[in-house]
């Protein structure tokens, strides 16, 4: 029932208002407090000297790598989740967007607690699942994705990419 602007409007609110209630409650630190002793920086060692080892560690590269294509794939879904709908199933923008935020906010969120406690508790018993469970989740979402947008249905693919979506 409002235009864009307001919508806008109503979500920035929020923020002037905790903007403004942390500007009044909170007092920032001394600049300098929490340095090294001595001149300001002069502990930090260089950017480069931070970056080089984790680069040598062919363990760190594989992980960047692979979160950063599934990043892509997962973001190239979400992008055209509601276009899919409304071209396939005959839906409306209404409806094809929320499907494809809700298919995109309930999976994810689930997943992300889930996929880190799981990490968490393989990891005690072997550092490996670290990395080892996004890969497997990933691997496992790789078909279900393709098979989910193989349904006849608008339900039956909003739930197996809803399931898709706690893999990844």
């Amino acid at each position: 029932h409002a235009n864009w602007r307001m919508a806008f409007v109503a979500a920035g609110i929020p923020g002037v208002v905790l903007g403004l209630l942390l500007a009044l409650t909170v007092r920032e630190p001394i600049r300098g407090h929490y340095d090294a002793p001595g001149v300001a920086g002069e502990g930090a060692p260089p950017l480069t000297a931070v970056i080089r080892p984790m680069f040598d560690r062919p363990a760190f590269l594989h992980v960047m790598i692979g979160s950063t294509l599934a990043s892509m794939g997962g973001f190239g879904i979400n992008y055209v989740l509601a276009p899919y709908f409304f071209r396939r199933f005959d839906l409306d923008f209404a409806q094809g967007g929320l499907l494809s935020g809700l298919i995109s906010a309930i999976p994810g969120s689930i997943s992300m607690l889930g996929g880190g406690l799981l990490a968490d508790w393989l990891g005690k018993k072997d550092a490996r699942f670290y990395a080892w469970t996004p890969g497997l989740g990933a691997l496992l979402a790789t078909p279900l994705y393709a098979l989910s947008f193989l349904q006849g249905s608008w339900p039956a693919a909003t739930a197996l990419l809803m399931i898709t979506g706690l893999a990844q």
